[in-house]
């Protein structure tokens, strides 16, 4: 097909085979119903448009290859399987906006930097992708709005209407829970570290961003035990330079003198920051600060070592 192809409003009472066609112009199947198998496997799309289709039968879109492949206010019954080949020479974006899909569902290899499913319950199928701390494709469009160029804009004018921080932020929600349910669980944590990037950018309260940026940097949003473990690390021998500081009267530069005097300095820190408390007066000043620090930290330690343990 070497032009610009319509299907809208088609019914197609028998099985449909679309098997390694090539679309170059824009292909429309608008408001058309598939009774029986749809099979456009090994297909080549330039531009593919399925609004209010219909798909009652097993639906296959296995090693396809595309520029735009959009599905909106749509419908799969049965089986569906959508696996798309990596070509340098598409662009390979996909829009899939309130769709329903039926649980047998597999998507494979479709970037989430290049996908997206907004408004599109995908809880429970099964999302087979390479998913790195970057944002999603709802996301990018949400920041580029009117300034989106070329095939972004065109993509951009479809979703425009469902675009917004509340809807982006329930598709991040929705496809960590996916990705969990399928047990890949790194990915789930790349796509929590985007979501929570999602809230701190779009919250208007100084304060809740302040503690976000917190969050992140010191167990990267409860997603790191090392990294709280470097902190706690770090914020002992702080304290227990401090602490030696503040007990400091005076004493002979013996070696072994320096190291127990140095040891106490250190054991009174951890009472204080396993909230266990101190008798030594001269550590007053220190110790709401230890504790306070402590709580924080612990605090994070114990969310990532849930996190993973939930995890297993």
């Amino acid at each position: 097909f070497k032009k610009e192809v319509k299907f809208y409003i088609s019914t197609f009472e028998k099985e449909a085979y679309f098997i390694d066609a090539e679309f170059n112009g824009e292909v429309n199947f608008g408001s058309s119903v598939f009774k029986e198998e749809a099979d456009f496997s090994s297909s080549t799309f330039n531009v593919a448009k399925f609004y209010n289709s219909t798909f009652k039968s097993r639906a296959y879109f296995e090693n396809i290859k595309f520029n735009l492949l959009s599905f909106v206010d749509c419908g799969f019954r049965d089986t569906t399987l959508f696996k798309k080949l990596d070509d340098v020479n598409f662009e390979g974006l996909a829009i899939f906006c309130n769709v329903r899909f039926d649980e047998h569902t597999t998507i494979d290899n479709f970037p989430l930097s290049k996908t997206s499913f907004l408004r599109t319950d995908i809880r429970k199928i099964m999302l087979l992708c390479d998913i790195k701390k970057e944002e999603i494709l709802s996301h990018k469009l949400l920041k580029m709005k009117e300034n989106a160029e070329e095939i972004y804009k065109e993509v951009y004018e479809i979703l425009k209407n469902h675009l917004d921080y509340k809807s982006v932020l329930a598709e991040y929600r929705n496809l960590r829970i996916s990705i969990e349910n399928n047990r890949t669980y790194i990915e789930a944590s790349n796509l929590y570290t985007m979501e929570m990037e999602l809230i701190k950018e779009y919250s208007n309260n100084w304060f809740e961003r302040s503690i976000i940026k917190a969050y992140k940097e010191i167990s990267d949003y409860g997603e790191s035990i090392e990294k709280t473990g470097k902190w706690i690390f770090c914020s002992i021998i702080v304290f227990t330079i401090f602490a030696s500081i503040l007990r400091f009267k005076g004493m002979e530069w013996d070696i072994i003198e320096i190291i127990k005097f140095w040891f106490i300095s250190f054991l009174e820190v951890i009472r204080l920051f396993l909230q266990i408390g101190t008798d030594d007066k001269s550590l007053w000043i220190l110790e709401p600060i230890v504790r306070v620090t402590s709580l924080i930290l612990l605090g994070n330690l114990y969310i990532a070592i849930r996190r993973k343990l939930s995890r297993k």
